[in-house]
């Protein structure tokens, strides 16, 4: 997406998420997702990247995800219900674990079913972003502890525009502009469905699975505070 591009989607998602209703959040979700796909075919030639179906090394690692995420996913996970004490169990077991620290446990994500991802055309921003040239990368950096997962400049660039149009909507709409841990988030939702209108309506409901790591600080900042600028201001 070039600039104008970059500030028009922003300034839509920002109006979706502003009728606070599923139908706009979904439908803004399912926007980035989309973008994210196309991203990926436009920017690196076909087989690029080792990520394949069974390669699941990430699913042990931390993921965050922007409540707008977790409410459309929830919404499939309640057409199975047996997920909810899973997603439940692993974030009990991962309370006070550092995000950089979960590789350690080796613990997989709830959602990892028979070696696969089983909200996979629903999966976050972080998962789909998230992309290696080598999957002895991956192996070595769950095993051996923290490695650098090679990936591919221009397409790691692509999407964290993408990523940033999703923060600067959210933070334009007046809302919790926060990560949060998926299995916790997501245990909280299946629990209650109503928590979805009330973080909407400004109550900070899903504070205990906040993992820190939406840093607005530093060099993002001025860049995403010119977005929400531009995406706020009368045409």
């Amino acid at each position: 997406m070039d600039e104008a591009q970059l500030v028009a989607v922003t300034r839509y998602w920002r109006q979706l998420l502003e009728t606070r209703t599923p139908e706009g959040n979904d439908h803004v979700v399912g926007m980035v997702g989309n973008i994210a796909q196309r991203s990926l075919a436009n920017v690196v030639p076909p087989g690029t990247f080792a990520c394949k179906r069974g390669c699941f090394h990430c699913c042990h690692w931390h993921v965050g995800l922007f409540a707008p995420e977790a409410f459309r996913i929830a919404r499939q996970l309640r057409k199975t219900p047996k997920v909810r004490d899973a997603l439940a169990g692993v974030a009990a077991q991962i309370v006070g674990v550092k995000p950089f620290d979960r590789p350690a446990m080796r613990l997989p994500c709830a959602l990892l079913v028979k070696g696969a991802c089983s909200i996979h055309p629903f999966r976050p921003h972080s998962c789909r972003a998230f992309m290696s040239i080598d999957v002895a990368d991956c192996i070595d950096s769950l095993i051996g502890g923290p490695r650098q997962i090679r990936s591919v400049e221009v397409y790691d660039r692509a999407e964290g525009r993408i990523g940033l149009a999703f923060l600067a909507a959210v933070t334009a709409a007046g809302l919790f502009a926060r990560s949060y841990e998926i299995n916790g988030i997501l245990a909280m939702l299946l629990d209650d469905p109503g928590l979805e209108a009330r973080w909407y309506a400004g109550e900070d409901v899903f504070a205990a699975h906040d993992d820190g790591l939406t840093d607005t600080r530093g060099a993002i900042a001025e860049t995403l505070s010119d977005l929400v600028f531009l995406a706020t201001r009368p045409l």
